[in-house]
C-alpha cells in the first residue's frame, strides 16, 4: 500500500527516468545489435517501447478519462506491438503506430489538464512537463515511421551511401527516427536526414512549432504560478 502510495505522488518523476532509460538504451542496443547479429529483429528495441507505453499508462491511469484511454487505446497498442513483434506485416505495423500515436496524444491531454489545473508548483508537476516534451518527440517519431511505411522515400539522407534513411521502427530503425525527430523538435537540425515529400516535410514543420510554442507556453505558466505562490507566502 506504502510503495502504491509513493508511485502516485512521483509517478511523473518515474515516468521521466523510464524515458530517459529508453532514450539511452535504443541507441545502445541498436548499435549492438547491429555489430553482433544484424539479421536480428529489433526485439528488445520493441519491447522497451512496450515498456514504455506501460509506464505512461500506470502515470495516467488515475484519472477517470486515463482509465478509459488506457483501456481503449493504450491496451491495443501494446497489443499490436507484441503482434508485430511475433509476425512483422506492414499493416500491423502500421496499426501499432496509430494506436500508440492515438494513447501517446491522449497521455499527453491528461497530463497537460493536471499541469493547468494545479495551481501549485511540485517537483512531480516539473517532472510532468518534462515527460510532456519527450513524448511528444516519441508521438512524431511514430508519425515520421507511419509516414514511411507508406512512402519509403518520404526522406532523404544526405550522408555517402545512405540515399534512403530507415526511419521506420519495425524495422530497427528507432533510434534514428528517434534522432530525427528529437533534432527537428529542438530546431537543432544537422541536416543528414531531409523531408523530401510535402507530408514529411508539413510535420517536420510542425513539430519545430510545436516545440518551440511548447516551451514558451511552458515557461510562463511555470514562472506565473511561482511568483504568485511567492507572492502569497509573503502577505
Amino acid at each position: 500500500m506504502q510503495a502504491k502510495h509513493l508511485i502516485k505522488r512521483h509517478r511523473f518523476i518515474l515516468l521521466f527516468a523510464v524515458l530517459v532509460f529508453f532514450f539511452v538504451l535504443i541507441p545502445l542496443l541498436h548499435h549492438l545489435r547491429e555489430a553482433v547479429y544484424p539479421a536480428m529483429p529489433p526485439l528488445l528495441e520493441g519491447i522497451l517501447f512496450i515498456l514504455v507505453l506501460a509506464a505512461v499508462m500506470i502515470s495516467v491511469s488515475e484519472s477517470r478519462r486515463g482509465h478509459f484511454f488506457t483501456l481503449a487505446l493504450g491496451v491495443p497498442a501494446a497489443l499490436l506491438g507484441l503482434m508485430h513483434l511475433a509476425a512483422p506485416s506492414d499493416l500491423v505495423d502500421l496499426m501499432h503506430h496509430l494506436f500508440a500515436a492515438g494513447f501517446l496524444s491522449s497521455a499527453m491531454m491528461v497530463i497537460l489538464r493536471y499541469l493547468f489545473v494545479n495551481q501549485r508548483v511540485t517537483l512531480d508537476m516539473v517532472f510532468a512537463s518534462l515527460c510532456v516534451y519527450l513524448l511528444l518527440g516519441v508521438l512524431w517519431a511514430l508519425a515520421y515511421s507511419a509516414l514511411s511505411i507508406l512512402n519509403p522515400a518520404a526522406f532523404y539522407s544526405t550522408l555517402p551511401g545512405n540515399a534512403a534513411p530507415v526511419l521506420r521502427i519495425g524495422q530497427g530503425g528507432k533510434a534514428a527516427v528517434l534522432y530525427f525527430s528529437f533534432s527537428t523538435l529542438t530546431t537543432l537540425g544537422y541536416g543528414d536526414i531531409v523531408p523530401v515529400s510535402p507530408l514529411a516535410r508539413m510535420l517536420t514543420s510542425v513539430e519545430a512549432i510545436t516545440g518551440q510554442l511548447y516551451l514558451t507556453v511552458l515557461v510562463a505558466r511555470l514562472v506565473g504560478l511561482h511568483i504568485t505562490e511567492s507572492l502569497s507566502q509573503r502577505s
